[in-house]
């Protein structure tokens, strides 16, 4: 039986613990994390066991000049398991604390919108900062100094002041017509195109269409082409280039087959709704 979201909540849960007890410098707390035979395993050594653990907690925080010098941020956690037992791969990022007080900036291109000073770790946000890309900039007690950008949007994206419209969504290769050749091609696109015009359609969307590696074919992936210049030659309509030959007998054959698989798969479902009727 797989885990459920309260014991995928509670886990996650136990991480954050891991993470806040040990930068807290409180050893003994964060040894209750474990279970009574529980172990730490490091390259040079296994600490075992409540004592043992508490121990390699305060050890951390000596050698790193205490727990105000230090923060650890779990990322990423991925959880598997099966009914008792969980296992979690995740990564640990330390990372230095800011020493406070901290200055702070918000910046737009050349000037400065808004600054202050901080000395708990909290930033009251100016409420009035127009919607747009701003950049924030730190300065702690240190000197030390941290840039990111900082975004504000609006409540709700804006919706527009046209009619609706729709629009037909399909993957070209799986378009199936009387004349291709068991996936569909651009003539079937002209068609598509045509077809969506008449029923008024605003458009079609389609799947990409770039090439892709002929020598790798593992590489299928249109999101990540050989080229976003060249289109996909697998979708071309070999029976309008010139010279090519009629239809050969091995491509009747294929087109009578699946026709024949599409008609059965219609009976079929004809005869499921008409037997839940």
């Amino acid at each position: 039986m797989s885990l459920s979201p309260a014991d995928e909540l509670a886990i996650l849960q136990l991480l954050y613990k891991y993470s806040h007890l040990l930068d807290s410098a409180d050893g003994e707390g964060w040894a209750s994390l474990f279970t009574d035979d529980g172990e730490f395993v490091e390259p040079e050594a296994t600490r075992k066991g409540h004592a043992e653990l508490a121990e390699l907690a305060r050890t951390h925080h000596r050698d790193h000049e205490g727990a105000s010098s230090s923060q650890h941020w779990v990322h990423s956690p991925v959880i598997t398991g099966d009914g008792d037992r969980a296992q979690v791969t995740a990564y640990v990022i330390v990372f230095k604390r800011a020493e406070l007080p901290v200055q702070w900036k918000i910046i737009a291109g050349s000037r400065v919108v808004a600054e202050g000073v901080t000395s708990d770790g909290l930033i009251a946000w100016p409420l009035d900062l127009p919607d747009g890309s701003y950049r924030l900039q730190l300065i702690d007690a240190s000197s030390c100094t941290e840039e990111t950008p900082l975004l504000v949007a609006p409540a709700r994206a804006f919706s527009g002041d046209f009619d609706r419209c729709w629009l037909l969504a399909v993957q070209l290769y799986s378009i199936r017509s009387a004349r291709n050749w068991g996936i569909g091609d651009f003539t079937d696109l002209e068609g598509l195109l045509e077809l969506a015009a008449d029923l008024g359609a605003e458009g079609v969307g389609l799947n990409p269409l770039h090439a892709l590696f002929d020598d790798k074919p593992d590489d299928c992936s249109p999101y990540s082409p050989n080229s976003r210049l060249f289109l996909n030659a697998l979708y071309i309509d070999v029976a309008r280039l010139d010279g090519v030959p009629a239809e050969s007998d091995g491509i009747t054959e294929l087109r009578q087959r699946e026709s024949a698989v599409a008609s059965a798969q219609a009976s079929g479902v004809r005869a499921f709704y008409s037997a839940a009727a």
